[in-house]
């Protein structure tokens, strides 16, 4: 059965944007594969990359201008997209490749994509996450993820301008999966 969430996506440019998707995936308890975790120095990433898209539910394309170089696609999109598309045609899946649309770049930069609909992460990636998560009727989730939450805690917050604020707020503590660090996740209370 299909699980797991592929992101694709241009490395890396996108990196950032793709680490913090992938972390507040797996905190909703998606498995997600992508290649920041999941490709190491030396392996055949070819190989590694076709089986995790066969394992697919959906492949997300972070869609930005970062996809294309000198007016054409990346070559490593370009050949994650097109086994996508055949692997969903032999299978007769529907709606396999959802664009995740991250900046204000057109439609048009991939021939096919404009006819599908895009989620939005251009304006909020928050706003976009909530309307991926739609998604979930569709994709099984793994187990239920538990995180620990320490209630009212005083932190050192600091606002966009840099000044410190001591706020009480509630923190959540997530071992992030990517890249190996520590993700803290801080809510107002």
């Amino acid at each position: 059965m299909q699980e797991i969430l592929f992101i694709s996506h241009s490395t890396p440019e996108d990196n950032e944007f793709c680490i913090w998707l992938a972390s507040r995936l797996e905190m909703l308890g998606y498995k997600v594969w992508i290649d920041l975790k999941n490709l190491y120095g030396g392996e055949r990433s070819w190989q590694k990359i076709q089986q995790a898209i066969k394992e697919s539910a959906k492949v997300l394309l972070v869609y930005s201008k970062y996809i294309i170089d000198d007016g054409e696609i990346k070559q490593s999109i370009d050949d994650e997209l097109r086994y996508a598309r055949s692997f969903a045609e032999s299978r007769k899946l529907k709606d396999f490749i959802i664009p995740l649309h991250l900046d204000e770049s057109p439609y048009d930069l991939v021939i096919g994509l404009p006819n599908i609909n895009h989620i939005q992460f251009n304006e909020s990636w928050t706003s976009g996450l909530s309307h991926l998560k739609n998604l979930s009727p569709v994709i099984t989730l793994s187990s239920p993820c538990h995180h620990p939450v320490i209630r009212n805690v005083n932190c050192i917050a600091v606002n966009g301008h840099g000044t410190a604020t001591g706020e009480e707020m509630t923190v959540i503590l997530h071992w992030q999966l990517c890249c190996s660090s520590k993700v803290i996740t801080i809510i107002n209370s």
